[in-house]
């Protein structure tokens, strides 16, 4: 909202709904709703389960059945993983400048689904988490881990 046009600001009232970038906006989506009544949703996604529940909201805030949608998305993470099954069973230990707790959790439902042991042990392959926005996150992750385990 930093740089938005007049033009811009005055258009922020006609929105069907608003996806915050994080949750400290959150005052900020609670006055466009007051004063708009534009429902919102705090963040964007981390991750595949973040990814199904916000497909979810957004069609539960626009009145929309999101089957469909949720059909698709569950494919196309399906997908991603068997893309990335040669890296399963696979072991090693979480690194990265950001651990916050919704790109670990994210981290280590990606893991979990391949079958990758993480442990402690600094010895072990690093993988590398970052901060992961929805499933096309995951997958650059699971990216930066496959080439960390072949390196």
């Amino acid at each position: 909202m930093h740089q938005l046009s007049l033009e811009a600001v005055t258009a922020l009232g006609t929105a069907q709904l608003n996806t915050l970038r994080d949750p400290s906006l959150v005052p900020v989506g609670d006055h466009l709703r007051q004063r708009f009544g534009t429902p919102y949703i705090p963040s964007f996604p981390t991750g595949f389960s973040d990814t199904l529940a916000f497909i979810g909201s957004v069609a539960a805030a626009c009145s929309v059945d999101a089957k469909q949608a949720l059909d698709t998305e569950q494919a196309i993470q399906a997908e991603i993983l068997a893309d990335f099954a040669d890296i399963g069973d696979s072991q090693g230990v979480f690194c990265g400048p950001v651990t916050d707790h919704e790109s670990s959790r994210a981290a280590r439902e990606a893991a979990d689904a391949l079958h990758i042991r993480v442990s402690g042990c600094k010895e072990a392959c690093q993988l590398p988490v970052h901060p992961v926005v929805g499933t096309t996150g995951v997958r650059r992750m699971l990216h930066r881990w496959r080439r960390a385990i072949r390196a």
